[in-house]
């Protein structure tokens, strides 16, 4: 490829990916940014989340790559909403997968060292993404998507049970 001419392997540095969360009921809008409407930070700003990580990770040494989710753009007012209604979990993995694809081709990223940021629902993406690539060497899942339902079971009932059957079997038969 001719951009593996342009900076040698050995200079290239680690790629992330930030992966937004689902738009439902389009409470928060997607944008490239991830901006929070209303939310400020400490010093006044608008908060701007994506924005915000994607800077700090560039100043870290680290290329990232950050992108709208479907139907949002920049200035809320070309938002596409008949786009966003059509929003998908397998919509949303394949725009991941080529996002992902874009990131690896940048002349800067090292290929197989990429980071993967999932929030919400892209934190049941990136796992996806993942599964088989020797390129993705981390993830970091923010605010998963859970089963509520499963966790307080095993909090509340098997893990108890299993501890105190532990503790009384002396002798594990």
């Amino acid at each position: 490829r001719d951009d593996e001419a342009v900076v040698p392997a050995a200079a290239r540095v680690p790629g992330v990916l930030l992966i937004h969360g689902s738009n439902r009921g389009r409470s928060l809008r997607k944008d490239v940014d991830g901006t929070i409407p209303a939310a400020k930070t400490a010093d006044g700003r608008p908060a701007r989340r994506w924005r915000d990580l994607a800077h700090a990770l560039a100043r870290a040494g680290f290329v990232v790559y950050r992108r709208a989710k479907r139907g949002y753009a920049l200035n809320p007012d070309e938002d596409r909403l008949d786009v966003v209604d059509t929003i998908s979990l397998a919509r949303s993995v394949a725009d991941s997968r080529r996002a992902l694809a874009e990131l690896r081709r940048a002349p800067q990223v090292d290929p197989q060292r990429i980071l993967l940021v999932g929030h919400s629902e892209g934190t049941m993406i990136a796992p996806e993404l993942a599964e088989g690539d020797d390129g993705i060497v981390a993830l970091v899942l923010l605010g998963p998507v859970v089963e509520f339902d499963a966790v307080i079971r095993y909090q509340l009932a098997t893990k108890p049970v299993a501890d105190a059957s532990g503790a009384l079997d002396s002798d594990g038969d």
